[in-house]
């Protein structure tokens, strides 16, 4: 065997036999830390500028991405209670959690969350196509041009479920 022992903590020295410091000359403590433990995130989530991916729609997203949509001048397809259909739930929420990240960023964060998230997400949505291309007429918008789009406020917890559970709430199925 070695002979090796972990030298006392308490009193540790170095080869000449003097205190350890640190470079301010202060005596070094060396803590106990249990390596098998989780490292612990206590920090509060940062606060967002919007409420919820509803907040963010109704007040900030149709104000901002204007097109026309409508059963008969266009072949964009808005759906008023978008918040029924969980895939409009899903990439609206990745926009939403997209431009609060990107939207600090003063130099180019809105120029990529319109390159990168923005514009393909809601491409996508709005397709003819797209998961609105079986609501009930009815709940699709018609809206004049250069006007925000028609958007019914969520019910309370309606988003939640489509988030934890899309199945459980696909208006398409009724």
């Amino acid at each position: 065997m070695s002979g090796f022992s972990w030298p006392d903590r308490e009193n540790l020295r170095d080869a000449d036999d003097d205190p350890v410091t640190d470079l301010a000359g202060e005596p070094t403590v060396f803590e106990e830390f249990d390596d098998d433990e989780e490292e612990r995130d206590d920090a509060l989530p940062e606060p967002t500028r919007f409420a919820d991916v509803d907040d963010f729609v109704r007040n900030h997203l149709r104000h901002v991405y204007i097109r026309q949509v409508g059963t008969h001048s266009s072949n964009l397809h808005w759906c008023t209670k978008w918040w029924a259909v969980p895939e409009a739930v899903h990439r609206l929420h990745g926009i939403w959690r997209a431009w609060e990240s990107l939207s600090a960023d003063e130099e180019l964060g809105l120029a990529m969350w319109y390159r990168d998230f923005c514009d393909p997400g809601m491409s996508e949505l709005l397709a003819p196509d797209g998961p609105f291309q079986g609501v009930p007429k009815a709940w699709l918008a018609s809206d004049q041009p250069g006007e925000p789009w028609t958007c019914e406020p969520a019910p309370r917890g309606v988003v939640e479920r489509a988030l934890d559970d899309p199945g459980g709430v696909d208006a398409r199925r009724r």
